[in-house]
């Protein structure tokens, strides 16, 4: 969504356009939404902005919106912008570009939008925090450790500190005071008074992520970069990350198993890695789902087994899985250093087979002694030994195993057929014998 034509817009869309797994949808030059005109729509040459298509039945179909120098109480009411916020909220990304028209009261204060801000405006007075006469230049910010790990599209970014911290001629900045519990700092802007204010953010709004920039300059290092290719790295790192792609996850949830114990309850397994399991602990902020049932933490084994790695394990009656054939575990935890993440796996539940389906196995064996208490000794070698006995005396000592072998070629050792065949002349004169005859008649 842009605002009004800029080199900024320019050039976002000229990157967008240019990578084929993304499709963007273009409206020029069409008129508010709320205008009110006495004649048909298809007799107008401008049609009105669809916001109701696009904000209320489209919405759910897209993955990540960008939101470039965009006045949102102008074209979007507050359903509208309740249907963007819960968007981002159930797991869709947003890219926020500040400029002159973004940014303004209405939009920061009262609003939806303002739900998932990670930040405080710092314009008292003013309808826009943006001031265009601002220059600065970047810093790289240093979150921690965790943060980058969380907010992994830091690592890409870093990779052209270079060209970046040397990109000095950025003009226009909003003022913003972020929030460091709800957010995680990317970039920094040093103003002529070497304030150090933040350019770039991060922030979880429940399932969702979204990355704030805070300026509509970074066009220009475009022309600072190697045929634009650092540009569109830096554009497809956050659009990566936006929609989820990035290359370490910061929660995966791995090897779901389940098995059968002695009292025939179901005994499952699950491991969890990634930087998000630093912030796991046994309380309301972390949820378990398996098999439909909301588990309780006290009924769940949790065992550090590594570095950002952890096993859950527990269990759960055949009553409460019903007639499932799968069982699918959600694990999902909400926290300040990263919003809300949500992983799962799926596994099958394995079958009860009574004795007259299991028939006579080893297995069998193996649980009637566990259910006697009782040891299991099968000699292998005594069994051979009572099959080569019973062969022998079925065979005897002097017969064989002849070859069972289809013979496709038995009737050429049969005498009946050479017979047949010496009776092929005497039926060729007999035949020639009987036409004369009858040609004589």
């Amino acid at each position: 969504m842009l605002g009004s034509p800029s080199w900024d817009g320019s050039f976002l869309r000229r990157y967008l356009k240019s990578e084929p797994k993304y499709d963007l949808i273009s409206f020029f030059i069409l008129r508010d939404p709320w205008d009110v005109s006495h004649t048909e729509t298809r007799e107008l040459s401008l049609i009105p902005f669809p916001v109701d298509q696009l904000f209320g039945e489209e919405l759910k179909n897209f993955k990540v919106i960008v939101m470039q120098n965009f006045a949102l109480h102008r074209f979007l009411n507050p359903t509208h912008q309740r249907n963007l916020v819960e968007f981002v909220r159930a797991g869709g990304g947003l890219l926020f570009i500040g400029g002159p028209r973004a940014l303004h009261k209405e939009d920061y204060e009262q609003s939806p939008l303002a739900t998932i801000l990670p930040f405080k405006v710092m314009a008292s007075g003013a309808s826009s925090s943006y001031q265009s006469e601002a220059r600065f230049k970047i810093k790289m910010a240093k979150p921690t450790q965790a943060q980058r790990e969380l907010a992994s599209v830091y690592d890409d970014w870093l990779q052209s500190a270079d060209q970046l911290m040397q990109f000095d001629v950025a003009t226009g900045l909003h003022i913003v005071q972020p929030d460091a519990e709800q957010s995680t700092p990317l970039l920094y802007a040093i103003d002529e008074q070497q304030r150090q204010l933040p350019l770039a953010l991060a922030s979880y709004p429940k399932h969702g992520r979204a990355i704030w920039l805070f300026s509509d300059s970074l066009w220009r290092f475009a022309f600072d970069s190697d045929s634009r290719h650092n540009y569109h790295q830096f554009l497809q790192s956050a659009m990566a990350w936006l929609l989820h792609q990035d290359l370490y996850q910061p929660l995966v949830s791995k090897n779901f198993i389940m098995y059968h114990d002695q009292e025939l309850d179901l005994v499952w397994q699950l491991d969890l890695t990634g930087a998000a399991t630093k912030y796991f602990s046994s309380t309301a902020a972390w949820q378990l789902e398996l098999c439909g049932q909301h588990i309780a933490w006290d009924k769940v084994a949790v065992e550090h087994t590594g570095m950002q790695r952890l096993q859950l394990r527990g269990k759960i009656t055949v009553a409460q899985i019903g007639k499932r054939s799968r069982c699918k575990i959600t694990v999902y935890g909400t926290n300040k250093a990263f919003g809300s993440l949500r992983t799962g796996s799926i596994a099958l539940v394995p079958e009860l087979l009574s004795d007259a389906e299991l028939g006579d196995t080893t297995m069998k064996l193996q649980a009637l002694a566990k259910h006697l208490n009782a040891p299991l000794i099968i000699d292998y070698q005594a069994v051979s030994s009572e099959v080569s006995l019973a062969l022998r005396s079925w065979l005897g000592t002097e017969k064989t195993i002849t070859d069972a072998r289809l013979d496709h070629y038995w009737l050429l050792s049969k005498w009946y057929f050479y017979m047949f065949l010496l009776f092929l002349p005497l039926e060729v004169c007999l035949r020639r014998r009987l036409f004369f005859a009858y040609e004589r008649r």
